[in-house]
């Protein structure tokens, strides 16, 4: 028994599919070009974008912590809800805890929760206490190496 085959495809029929291929892919092109072309002129969107920015910047295995830094200063300044500007903060908090500056991450971290109660959970309350007892230890050690200055109060 013999299989039967169909008719090999013209050279016409061809170019019509590679036609619509072409078609399909420029049209394809064109709509990721105008999502990408896309301007944004809010000063909020612009701002919470840099605060994503800096949050992805903080996800990488070997983050830039001064880059998460300045980004997140440039979102901080330009929000004003809230709760947006409590975000930039938390980025800030652990921009400055990967810097092992810990007296402005204590300063963030109640920045953060002062701005939005309702969203300071557990977590970030203990972050900040961590953050107090490194920042107390070294305040301790600075201290200890520079005799006569007074304590912080």
């Amino acid at each position: 028994m013999r299989l039967q085959t169909s008719k090999p495809a013209s050279r016409q029929t061809y170019k019509m599919e590679a036609f619509s291929l072409m078609y399909v892919v420029l049209h394809c092109t064109q709509a990721l070009t105008s999502i990408t072309m896309t301007i944004i002129t809010d000063p909020q969107k612009i701002a919470l974008d840099l605060v994503w920015d800096a949050q992805h910047e903080l996800w990488q295995p070997a983050p830039d912590y001064r880059k998460a830094r300045d980004i997140g200063l440039k979102a901080l300044h330009k929000l004003e809800h809230p709760r947006h500007r409590a975000n930039a903060c938390l980025v800030l908090a652990k921009a400055h805890e990967g810097l092992r500056n810990w007296f402005i991450a204590v300063v963030y971290w109640k920045d953060c929760r002062d701005l939005y109660p309702a969203g300071f959970n557990k977590d970030m309350q203990s972050r900040l206490d961590i953050c107090r007892e490194y920042r107390d230890e070294q305040e301790r050690r600075l201290n200890r190496s520079t005799p006569g200055k007074s304590n912080r109060s």
